[in-house]
């Protein structure tokens, strides 16, 4: 018991310090680029998410986690109703890449048929480079998924989770865009998307294949990435947006003697 008390002050503490770092950025007002939907707090968030993914990492790699990870997987497993799996099987195919690049298409699609052809790629980017990423990941972390009851088989690694690791990008994404058409429409994307997140980091744990570990911090990766690809995509398309506004705004029949 010692063990995992010290394990869960020393997340604690590491949650602590994040959450302080995100009250200073905050609280600065840092000039920073305007990819994250000119957040703050979004900044703060990313802060947050490499600390803790940090640690984790470390403590995965470490097998400092163990304990921790098992009382806490054996306690949701004896405390959610059996019958409860089914519904959390489906949830946890919301996850799964064939649906996410589907969505993401689509609604790539309908974005880019509209003009937001920023959006539309930072969209359609998202899922493709979490992929990529957990491929890697699982590559490099060769750990062992749980067997502490009989479960479904998936293909690689425990670490990290793959599906709620998608997720996260893709709902990182979608909220960045949600941005650009207001404060209350990224709001409620970004509910939503949390809510997401959460269920699906769920399912994983209610079904029995990852460790809670595994779950938290594919959620931080996840954030990250997402937060990365739409950067990315804002960052190249904003020379191109530069160069048309001030064609757009020269005076006609005035040369260009640049």
């Amino acid at each position: 018991m010692g063990t995992i008390a010290l394990e869960a002050l020393q997340l604690i503490a590491t949650l602590g310090i994040a959450l302080s770092l995100v009250a200073v950025v905050a609280s600065q007002r840092p000039a920073w680029d305007a990819a994250l939907a000119e957040s703050r707090f979004g900044y703060g968030l990313v802060i947050c998410a490499t600390i803790v993914l940090v640690k984790l990492v470390e403590d995965v790699l470490g097998g400092e986690t163990s304990v921790l990870d098992r009382s806490l997987l054996l306690g949701l497993h004896e405390t959610v109703p059996a019958v409860w799996e089914t519904a959390f099987g489906a949830i946890t195919l919301t996850g799964s890449f064939a649906f996410l690049t589907g969505a993401c298409t689509l609604a790539g699609v309908g974005l880019w048929l509209r003009g937001s052809r920023a959006n539309a790629a930072s969209l359609v980017l998202t899922p493709i480079a979490a992929g990529a990423l957990i491929y890697v990941a699982k590559a490099l972390v060769d750990r062992p998924r749980p067997t502490l009851w009989p479960t479904h088989q998936y293909w690689g690694s425990s670490f990290p989770s793959g599906h709620t690791l998608a997720v996260a990008a893709v709902a990182t994404s979608a909220y960045l865009v949600a941005g650009s058409a207001g404060r209350k429409p990224a709001m409620v994307v970004g509910a939503a998307g949390t809510l997401w997140v959460a269920a699906v980091g769920l399912s994983r744990l209610v079904l029995g294949v990852h460790w809670p570990s595994d779950v938290v911090a594919a959620a931080c990766a996840g954030l990250l990435v997402g937060a990365a690809c739409h950067a990315l995509v804002i960052r190249m398309s904003a020379p191109r947006a530069r160069g048309r506004s001030a064609t757009s705004t020269r005076p006609p029949n005035v040369p260009d003697v640049r």
